[in-house]
């Protein structure tokens, strides 16, 4: 990197651990927990603005990709809280904004940034491009959607405890995390054979920021609150 673009990354890493370190605080302090709770939204459109400011290529196929994942994302999440048949029966609260058919807008947006994450995460730590182009698609993809159903995990007490959504009689169930595998699976799936250049410094450690995020949430919420 250019000494410019080291700062700007550096800045901006600096932020996006601040970021997250106030919303941990400001959610779990009675005075300002109410008020960070509208700030949910707010925290996830400025995370996507920071983290593809350092995308390097704003090719079509990353257009296509980006509005592909967010559309299909959506429609998943449609599918379940009007069917209950891919995630079991829950519905979405009013921490993430406005919603269409009674989901939120930014769940399709939340759907691309943990794919890109951790799609980033698959291609720095495993080498599988000795496969067959099918074969290593297949296997980044089961990788990915491990690493996301592993976040998920921790998001929903977080989910639960800050109004983003609510499962019926307050139980997660097991389909849940089967269904996020095998819809992440599919959409990680169409991500990478949707082939661009894929080169963004700040994905994987975002990834793990939020990952360490949801974790310490998940700890003050069960053994701590």
């Amino acid at each position: 990197m250019k000494k410019t673009q080291t700062l700007q990354y550096q800045l901006s890493l600096v932020l996006l651990i601040m970021m997250h370190i106030a919303g941990v605080i400001g959610l779990h302090w009675h005075i300002t927990h109410f008020y960070f709770q509208y700030l949910i939204g707010f925290n996830l459109i400025l995370t996507n603005i920071i983290l593809f400011s350092f995308h390097q290529s704003f090719e079509k196929k990353f257009i296509i990709s980006f509005l592909l994942i967010a559309f299909l994302g959506f429609l998943i999440e449609l599918l379940g809280v009007h069917t209950g048949v891919i995630f079991g029966k829950y519905q979405y609260e009013w921490a993430l904004g406005f919603k269409i058919a009674e989901v939120p807008l930014l769940i399709g947006l939340n759907w691309v940034m943990l794919i890109y994450c951790s799609s980033h995460c698959v291609e720095y730590f495993f080498s599988l491009d000795k496969y067959k182009k099918t074969l290593a698609i297949v296997l980044k993809s089961i990788l990915v959607a491990t690493l996301m159903t592993s976040i998920d995990y921790f998001i929903e007490p977080f989910a639960i405890r800050f109004h983003l959504w609510q499962w019926e009689n307050n139980i997660i169930p097991l389909q849940n995390f089967i269904g996020w595998w095998i819809s992440a699976l599919l959409l990680s799936f169409i991500f990478f054979n949707l082939s661009f250049e894929r080169k963004n410094s700040l994905a994987m450690p975002l990834y793990f920021i939020q990952f360490l995020f949801f974790f310490v949430n998940y700890y003050i919420i069960l053994y701590i609150s």
